[in-house]
């Protein structure tokens, strides 16, 4: 926070505005903002730099310092605030989201009587055609010489990547595949969520411990910092993470990458996750690779060794209803290599499923119950068209 608060005022010192703009300012980034946005990185990237930028951008275009009265409505133009947006990025979401956090400020100067009226935007985000809707790519499951094949090559190092961010890659694709987490929700995790304060340890069917963490909370904290909220994509409440992986993340990420508490634990930007998915695919020769397969194999072992338990995956992976678990995620595979799969690569499997393990493991034919079909049927009452 001392670092935030340094940059903020010698920020401030160095803006165009007049003394009533700046006490005001000054007020709102060091006191009111901290208090609004707990994360020191949201501070940092989005507060700070978008707030200042755009009351450069004004002073720029007015030719003269800001006075307090810049902000109010008789001065201050829609057409002013979406001329600096498009400035800052093309892309409409980048807009909207920077918009998010000048329009806060906007608010706050309003409800202390600072301005009368602050401008309002509306940036709308085109929606995709149907079809390309349609030909979204999604996961397929792999098999266990497929995963072995994929983390063979995931630390290889990369001539536009440092050195010591290459083992990210392995343990956040290791993540992926252990939780089933879709790869923008795994990127909000955050080194503090890893602290010992904040996981609950449990034990899988065959007692190996791993830490519970709390995914829904997260998200929908780091949807609720960008302005936005949940809608169809849907966390689970819970991911577990196991002993190995959770002291490999937090070790690695607080001794070799000196992060803080409020630094997420994979601190690489998803085009980056995108091009090592690619290159993976080429070094495998698995060329339909992409990273949400981790989260298809994660959904067929977990459909396999429970038994063809479909409310189990509705329940794990984060779905409204078992639509798309069924009709995308739940590919078969052997239940013997499901087995092997969660095995090796340690995917949590609940003690509630033990007798399901025990069945597979002793060499038995899993079928599917009266009870689970009733339990399905009811699950694919309510039909949900949301995204996987």
């Amino acid at each position: 926070m001392e670092i935030y608060l340094a940059e903020a005022r010698s920020r401030l010192e160095a803006l165009p505005v007049e003394d009533d703009l700046r006490d005001v300012l000054e007020s709102y980034l060091t006191v009111v903002a901290p208090e609004r946005y707990s994360s020191i990185t949201t501070l940092r990237k989005n507060v700070l730099p978008w707030i200042t930028e755009f009351i450069e951008f004004l002073a720029k275009r007015r030719k003269r310092k800001l006075t307090l009265d810049d902000l109010d409505l008789t001065r201050l133009k829609g057409a002013d605030i979406q001329m600096f947006l498009s400035r800052k990025s093309k892309s409409k979401s980048v807009q909207r989201t920077v918009y998010s956090f000048i329009s806060v400020f906007g608010k706050w100067l309003e409800d202390e009587g600072y301005v009368q009226k602050f401008p309002k935007v509306k940036i709308v985000i085109p929606k995709a055609p149907p079809e390309v809707r349609a030909e979204r790519k999604i996961g397929k499951p792999r098999t266990l010489a497929e995963l072995d094949r994929i983390f063979d090559v995931v630390a290889m190092p990369s001539p536009k990547v440092p050195r010591e961010r290459i083992p990210i890659f392995k343990y956040f694709y290791k993540l992926l595949l252990q939780t089933g987490l879709r790869p923008a929700h795994a990127l909000m995790f955050k080194l503090g969520d890893f602290s010992e304060e904040n996981v609950e340890w449990v034990e899988d069917v065959w007692g190996r411990p791993f830490v519970k963490l709390p995914s829904f909370r997260i998200v929908e904290r780091e949807k609720s910092e960008r302005g936005e909220i949940i809608t169809k994509k849907i966390p689970a409440p819970y991911v577990f993470v196991s002993e190995s992986l959770y002291n490999e993340i937090y070790s690695y990420c607080i001794e070799e990458l000196g992060l803080d508490y409020d630094d997420y634990i994979c601190p690489i930007p998803m085009r980056t996750l995108q091009r090592r998915a690619q290159l993976i695919a080429e070094m495998t020769g698995i060329k339909d690779f992409s990273m949400y397969d981790f989260r298809d194999t994660w959904a067929s072992v977990i459909y396999n060794c429970s038994g063809y338990d479909v409310s189990l995956i509705v329940e794990m992976g984060g779905w409204s209803s078992s639509q798309i678990p069924v009709d995308i995620y739940a590919r078969t595979m052997k239940p013997s290599e499901a087995l092997e799969i969660a095995r090796k690569y340690e995917i949590f499997l609940p003690e509630t499923i033990r007798e399901k393990v025990e069945a597979i493991e002793a060499g038995k034919k899993v079928t599917i119950t009266v009870e689970d079909i009733e339990r399905r049927d009811r699950l694919l009452l309510p039909t949900f068209c949301g995204n996987p």
